[in-house]
């Protein structure tokens, strides 16, 4: 019996403390019910190791729910750049990438009184390009016809009301830059 507990003694054993257990769980907000804290100098902690199961699976369902969030922005991300690499293999002639997209300068003047002037590029292979002027709650209140190449888009103030708005360069439908004017009169 002596050299059974001896050889008993002898093996490491595993497992969580339960006073750390405890202190985690207090510092996180958790009302873990596993711990058996000590109920006098006499006593001792102890856990029950079945209660960590629902808290475990809670914990790797929202792990892998994160865990996909990030794949599909991978997938996202993996796609512009392949698409970005393609775009740049197909025009090496051009000097910027940004130009591969299009571009939108800031409006001269800024704030405008009279008239504004935005400047912009359009790449020669676009489908479809246009601005669109949006309020300060996202809604579309004009929408611009944009040509190819360099072009300049001259605004009236007496189109809008004094404010601030956003112009938004899409090209074949994707939206590409975006910049903001303030209107005053």
């Amino acid at each position: 019996m002596g050299k059974a507990l001896k050889e008993k003694e002898n093996i490491a054993q595993t497992g969580f403390i339960a006073q750390e257990v405890e202190k985690t769980a207090k510092e996180i907000g958790y009302d873990f019910s596993g711990v058996d804290a000590a109920k006098n100098d006499n006593d001792v902690y102890g856990l029950r190791y079945s209660e960590f199961v629902v808290p475990l699976v809670k914990a790797v369902q929202e792990l892998s729910a994160k865990n996909d969030e990030k794949d599909k922005l991978i997938s996202d991300l993996q796609s512009q750049i392949n698409e970005l690499r393609s775009l740049i293999l197909k025009g090496r002639n051009e000097t910027t990438v940004t130009s591969l997209a299009g571009y939108l300068k800031q409006n001269m003047p800024n704030p405008a009184g009279n008239n504004t002037l935005i400047s912009y590029y359009v790449p020669d292979n676009a489908t479809t390009a246009e601005i669109r002027i949006t309020d300060a709650k996202g809604r579309t209140l004009k929408i611009y016809k944009a040509i190819a190449g360099q072009g300049y888009l001259n605004i009236k103030s007496s189109e809008l009301p004094a404010g601030t708005y956003n112009y938004t360069l899409y090209v074949s439908d994707r939206k590409v830059d975006t910049k903001q004017m303030v209107i005053t009169k």
